[in-house]
C-alpha cells in the first residue's frame, strides 16, 4: 500500500473512531519511543512476560524481542491488561537458527547498542550511564541471568543498585525500575526520542485496525472503492 492510499484509509477507518479515542491515539504517539527497545531472553514464566509488556506499554516503549529458546510464553490478558495490543512484539522462536544471536544481531543492524542487565560488579550504574544510543536493553532468564552468548555480544553490561540482602529484583520489576531511569534519563535530555511522522501514521493505521470493530470489512469496502 503506497502511503497516499494509506494516508485516506485511515482517515477513513477515523470516521469510525470517536473523537475522544482519535485524540488519545494521537497522545500516546506523542509519548511513545523507539530510541529504547527491550529484550526477553527465554523467560520460563509467561506472567513475568505479561507484566513486562504491560510495563512498556504504559511507559511508551514500542518495541520489544521475545527470544524463546526452550520456552514458549503464552500471554495472561489478566496480568498484561491489554498491553501487547498496542506493541510492536517480535518473536524469536526458530529452530533453525540460534535465537538470541540472531536478534541480537539484528537490533545491532538497526542500530541499537546492547546493554544486558547483570548482577556483575562489573557492571555500570544505570544511574551513571547516557543514552545518546538507541539501546536494546536485554534481560536474561529468571534464575539465570543473561546467556554466555548474549554476554558475550553486550556492548555493555548495566544493573540498578541494591541497598539490602537481597541480589536481585523480579525481573519483571527490574524491567520497569529500569525503563523509568532511562526514559526520565531520555525525556530530559535533548536527544530527539520521538518516532518520525511516518512511524506515527503506520502505527495509527495498525491501532485504528484494532479499534474499529470488523475494521478488515470497512478496509476492503474503502479499497474496492478506490
Amino acid at each position: 500500500m503506497d502511503d497516499a492510499t494509506r494516508d485516506k484509509l485511515i482517515n477513513y477507518l477515523g470516521n469510525f473512531v470517536t473523537p475522544a479515542r482519535a485524540a488519545k491515539v494521537q497522545q500516546v504517539l506523542e509519548k511513545r519511543t523507539r530510541h529504547i527497545a527491550v529484550v526477553m531472553e527465554d523467560f520460563e514464566n509467561s506472567l513475568n512476560v505479561s507484566a513486562v509488556l504491560r510495563s512498556c506499554e504504559a511507559m511508551g516503549v514500542q518495541d520489544v524481542h521475545i527470544i524463546e529458546n526452550q520456552f514458549r510464553n503464552k500471554l495472561s490478558a489478566y496480568v498484561a491488561k491489554g498491553g501487547s495490543k498496542w506493541l510492536t512484539v517480535t518473536k524469536h522462536n526458530e529452530h533453525q537458527q540460534t535465537n538470541s544471536a540472531h536478534c541480537l544481531q539484528l537490533l545491532k543492524d538497526a542500530g541499537y547498542q546492547i546493554w544486558v542487565t547483570s548482577p556483575d560488579q562489573a557492571a555500570a550504574d544505570l544511574n551513571d550511564v547516557d543514552v545518546d544510543s538507541k539501546v536494546a536493553l536485554v534481560f536474561g532468564t529468571e534464575f539465570d541471568g543473561a546467556s554466555k552468548e548474549v554476554l558475550e555480544m553486550a556492548d555493555k553490561r548495566v544493573c540498578l543498585p541494591m541497598q539490602g540482602f537481597t541480589e536481585s529484583y523480579n525481573v519483571s520489576v527490574s524491567v520497569a525500575l529500569c525503563l523509568h531511569v532511562l526514559l526520565r534519563k531520555l525525556r530530559d535530555s535533548e536527544i530527539d526520542w520521538c518516532m518520525s511522522e511516518e512511524e506515527k501514521k503506520q502505527l495509527t493505521l495498525e491501532w485504528y485496525r484494532k479499534i474499529v470493530r470488523r475494521s478488515d470489512i470497512h478496509e476492503v469496502r474503502f479499497l474496492s472503492g478506490i
